[in-house]
C-alpha cells in the first residue's frame, strides 16, 4: 500500500528537508526516537545515499510480543536520484536482530502549488508459521510511522515545531 502526503510548500523546499541529515535527526528525535544517527553522501549520479539507525519503541500486539521486543533498532538506507520530475529513489531497512526486510520506493513530485511525496513499502518477514501476518503488521507501522514524519515535516514547514535545524 502506498502512503501519499501533499505539501503546501514547493518542491525545492521540501527536498532540502528530506535531504537534511540535521532535519532527519531532529525529526526523529522529536518524534520520541533515540540513538539516531544520520549521514549522508552524494553520489556518482548526482544523487545522495542516506545511512540513518535510530531506536524505535512501539506497543505490540500479544501474538507479536513473544517474539520481539517492543524496542527496535532500525537500519535504513536510502537512495535519492533527482530527476526531471523531481526526485525518486528505493529505500532498504534492517531491523537489528530479527529475520525481517523493509523496502521499496518513494518519489517527490510538483503538484499543484505545492509538492507530493508518495511512498511504498513492502516486506519479508522469514519467520515459521507466522510471516504473512508479520508482514502485514510491519507494513502498517511503517505507513503509520511515515505518516508521523510527514505531519512533522508539514507543521515544521509552517512553523508549528519551535527548534531550528
Amino acid at each position: 500500500m502506498a502512503v501519499t502526503f501533499v505539501f503546501d510548500r514547493d518542491l525545492p523546499e521540501v527536498a532540502a528537508l528530506f535531504l537534511s541529515p540535521d532535519f532527519r535527526r531532529f525529526r526523529s528525535e522529536r518524534l520520541g526516537e533515540s540513538q539516531v544517527s544520520c549521514k549522508v553522501k552524494k553520489t556518482a549520479s548526482q544523487g545522495h545515499e542516506f545511512l540513518m539507525s535510530r531506536r524505535v519503541t512501539r506497543s505490540l500486539p500479544a501474538m507479536f510480543s513473544k517474539f520481539f521486543e517492543p524496542s527496535q533498532l532500525f537500519h535504513l538506507r536510502e537512495n535519492w536520484q533527482n530527476t526531471v520530475k523531481g526526485w525518486n529513489g528505493e529505500f532498504e531497512v534492517a531491523i537489528e536482530g530479527q529475520s525481517i526486510d523493509i523496502y521499496g520506493d518513494f518519489a517527490l513530485e510538483p503538484h499543484r502549488a505545492g509538492c507530493r511525496y508518495t511512498i511504498n513499502h513492502q516486506c519479508a518477514a522469514r519467520v515459521p508459521l507466522i510471516g504473512r501476518r508479520l508482514e502485514k503488521f510491519v507494513i502498517s507501522q511503517a505507513d503509520k510511522g511515515v505518516e508521523q514524519e510527514l505531519t512533522f515535516l508539514q507543521a515544521y514547514l509552517r512553523g508549528d515545531i519551535d527548534g531550528a535545524v
